[in-house]
C-alpha cells in the first residue's frame, strides 16, 4: 500500500464519519514522526462568555532546531458551522498560545456531531519580538455531510516531518494549484466537445463561460438562494436525467433546453416574474425555486454577443463528469481576508481559474482581496499624510500587517522575551 493510500485509509474516516479523538491521533501518528503524546487540561484558555466547554492539549510536534507545534483540541458546544464563533476560537488559540510559548498550534474545534475545524494558528516574530497576526489562520472545515475533498486531498499526501511540510498542507496556494490541476484535464475535455462550431478560440469562450457559471452558481446554491437547497444544481441534473430515462429520449438537451433556461431566464428576470423556460418540463418544486431565484442583473448570465446566441451546446456526459468533480469540493461563501483563509472552494478560485485559463498579457489578471485591502491601506496613509498632521511612520506601520500571500508565514524559533 503506498503512501498516499495508507494515509487516506486514516483520513476518509475523519472526512466521512466526523472527529474521533483517537483517529485523529493515529493519523498524527503517521503523517509526524516526531509527534509527542502530551495530555494536558487547558482550563485556562476557557472564558464564560465563550461556547466552549473543554480544551485539552493532544499533544506536541517537536523539530530539532526546538521549534514545536502544540496539538489541542477544543469541544465546542452547540452546532459547528462553518461560520461558528470564528474569531472566539482564534482569540482562544492565542491565548493557549501566548501560555505555552510554543511556535504555533494545530487546533481542532468540534462539536458532539462529528463536525470540525481543524486550524493551523502562526507566530510571527518581527526581531526579537514575539508578535501574533491578529485573527490569522488557514483552516479547514469538515462536516460528514459534505464531500471534504480539500481536506483529503491534502492530508493524504501530508508529511508533517518538517516544518515546511505543515506549512505545504495548510497552503492556499497548495490547494488552489491542486484544485487546478485537477481540474485543468475536465476543462480541456469541455472546450474539445463543443459542438456547434470548429473555431477552437470559439469552443474555449464557450467552455469557460459555462465552467465560472457553474462554479458561480455552486456559490449561489451555497447561499441557500436556489430554492433553499445546498444542492440545487446536483438535484436539478438527476431531474433531467430521470425525465430523459422516462422518455427514453437519446439526443443530449441538459445544456440548451435546461442550463440556457437557468443561466438567461430565471436568473436574469427580477424575482416573481413569470417566464416561459423554454420547453423544459421542470418539476413544480423547481419551477417554485426558479420563480424566488436572485436577479443577478450582471453580464454573466446575459447571452454573450458572439458566444451563447451560436446555438452552441455541450454534450451530457460531459456536463455529468464536470458536475461531479466540481461537487466533490466543499464551496464556502467566505472570501478570505487578510487575517484568515478557509482552504475551501472560496470565490477566490474564479478569479485564479480565470486568470490562469486566459492570456494575462490581454490584462485577465485577478487581484486577491487581501492585496486590495493593501491597496486601499496605503491609499488612506497618502490621504491622512496629506489632511492631518499625524507622522507617516506610524500611519505605514499600521497599515501595514504581516502577509505571505498563499502560504503560512515561518514558525521558525526565534528569541521572544
Amino acid at each position: 500500500m503506498s503512501r498516499a493510500a495508507f494515509h487516506e485509509h486514516l483520513v476518509r474516516p475523519l472526512a466521512q464519519e466526523g472527529y474521533n479523538e483517537t483517529k485523529f491521533i493515529n493519523l498524527l501518528r503517521r503523517i509526524a514522526p516526531t509527534f509527542r503524546r502530551v495530555q494536558e487540561p487547558l482550563d485556562f484558555a476557557l472564558r464564560a462568555d465563550e461556547p466552549f466547554s473543554e480544551a485539552r492539549q493532544l499533544g506536541l510536534i517537536e523539530f530539532q532546531d526546538a521549534t514545536t507545534v502544540l496539538v489541542a483540541a477544543v469541544r465546542v458546544e452547540g452546532e459547528l458551522t462553518a461560520r461558528t464563533s470564528r474569531r472566539k476560537q482564534y482569540d482562544l488559540a492565542k491565548r493557549v498560545l501566548k501560555a505555552t510559548n510554543h511556535n504555533g498550534g494545530i487546533f481542532a474545534f468540534h462539536d458532539d456531531a462529528g463536525r470540525f475545524r481543524l486550524s493551523l494558528i502562526t507566530v510571527t516574530y518581527h526581531g526579537t519580538r514575539r508578535r501574533f497576526s491578529t485573527f490569522r489562520r488557514y483552516t479547514f472545515f469538515v462536516d460528514p455531510a459534505l464531500p471534504n475533498k480539500t481536506f483529503v486531498q491534502q492530508f493524504r499526501k501530508a508529511d508533517f516531518s518538517t516544518l515546511e511540510g505543515i506549512l505545504e498542507t495548510f497552503s492556499l496556494e497548495a490547494v488552489s494549484d491542486e484544485f487546478y490541476r485537477e481540474f485543468k484535464p475536465y476543462f480541456d475535455r469541455l472546450a474539445e466537445s463543443v459542438q456547434g462550431t470548429n473555431d477552437p478560440t470559439l469552443k474555449q469562450d464557450f467552455a469557460l463561460l459555462f465552467v465560472i457559471r457553474t462554479i458561480f452558481l455552486g456559490f449561489v446554491q451555497k447561499r441557500g438562494w436556489l430554492g433553499k437547497n445546498p444542492r440545487f444544481l446536483q438535484n436539478f441534473w438527476q431531474e433531467y436525467l430521470q425525465w430523459k430515462e422516462a422518455h427514453a429520449l437519446d439526443e443530449d438537451r441538459f445544456y440548451s433546453d435546461w442550463l440556457e433556461p437557468l443561466f438567461f431566464e430565471a436568473l436574469s428576470s427580477p424575482p416573481g416574474r413569470k417566464v416561459a423556460y423554454g420547453h423544459a418540463p421542470f418539476s413544480e418544486e423547481t419551477q417554485q425555486a426558479l420563480q424566488i431565484s436572485p436577479y443577478l442583473n450582471g453580464e454573466l448570465f446575459r447571452r454573450k454577443r458572439g458566444i451563447d446566441d451560436r446555438g452552441l451546446w455541450l454534450p451530457d456526459v460531459l456536463i455529468g463528469d464536470f458536475f461531479e468533480f466540481l461537487f466533490q469540493y466543499n464551496f464556502t461563501v467566505e472570501e478570505n481576508e487578510l487575517y484568515d483563509e478557509e482552504l475551501e472552494l472560496n470565490p477566490e478560485f474564479l478569479g485564479i481559474i480565470f486568470e490562469r485559463l486566459t492570456n494575462m498579457e490581454q490584462g485577465a489578471v485577478y487581484t486577491p482581496r487581501v492585496e486590495v485591502d493593501m491597496m486601499c491601506r496605503l491609499a488612506l496613509v497618502k490621504w491622512l499624510e496629506r489632511t492631518t498632521d499625524i507622522p507617516r511612520k506610524p500611519c505605514t506601520a499600521s497599515s501595514s500587517p504581516p502577509r505571505t500571500r498563499g502560504k503560512p508565514g515561518s514558525l521558525r524559533n526565534r528569541s521572544a522575551p
